[in-house]
């Protein structure tokens, strides 16, 4: 625009214009100079971070294919989050795209941590199910023991043998009661989950 004004102001003289135009080209020169080392830092600038960004997209995307969902690997995908908004803009031709590989790494860790939670979660309860089926399998034997025992607490007339066979029903009872007691904490416990 100002050498477009230069160029309608007109002549102010062959040696005058000659002089004037030196000073005006030293100053544009000067400005396109410091313009360029001006961009130059700043591609530079958007080079490190592009790199950065790049760095972190294939940080998260080796998380998300390595399955490791345990807490150090949740913190520091976390972390990469917050180090990622602090490295800033890259470039409009390169900040997209960076966002979209680290974004969709960072998905697909985050439904496979979730996932896998899930899938847990489900064994757990398979297997809370399984023992609390165990115990009460072990309930019905030891109660169907207190039953011969009682059958022949009633047909011996053995003062000795009777108190044993008392004995050996009490520590059946107890255990049983254990047992119950066992269930009913799984039971809270599937109930909470």
């Amino acid at each position: 625009e100002m050498l477009s004004q230069w160029k309608q102001a007109g002549s102010a003289g062959k040696e005058e214009d000659d002089k004037l135009w030196a000073e005006f080209q030293s100053i544009r020169n000067d400005f396109y100079a410091r313009r360029k080392a001006a961009e130059k830092k700043r591609e530079e600038e958007f080079l490190a971070r592009r790199q950065a960004k790049a760095a972190l997209a294939a940080q998260a995307e080796g998380y998300a294919h390595a399955c490791d969902y345990s807490a150090s690997t949740a913190d520091r995908m976390k972390r990469m989050s917050v180090e990622w908004k602090e490295i800033g803009y890259c470039g409009k031709d390169y900040d997209d795209q960076l966002w979209t590989a680290f974004r969709m790494a960072q998905d697909t860790y985050w439904q496979g941590k979730k996932a896998s939670g899930e899938e847990k979660h489900r064994q757990w309860i398979e297997k809370t199910k399984s023992a609390m089926e165990r115990r009460q399998e072990r309930i019905r034997n030891i109660q169907r023991n207190i039953n011969n025992l009682n059958d022949r607490l009633n047909t011996t007339d053995n003062y000795e043998k009777q108190n044993q066979i008392m004995d050996w029903i009490s520590q059946d009872e107890a255990q049983i009661r254990e047992l119950e007691e066992e269930i009913r904490r799984m039971e809270d416990e599937l109930g909470r989950a």
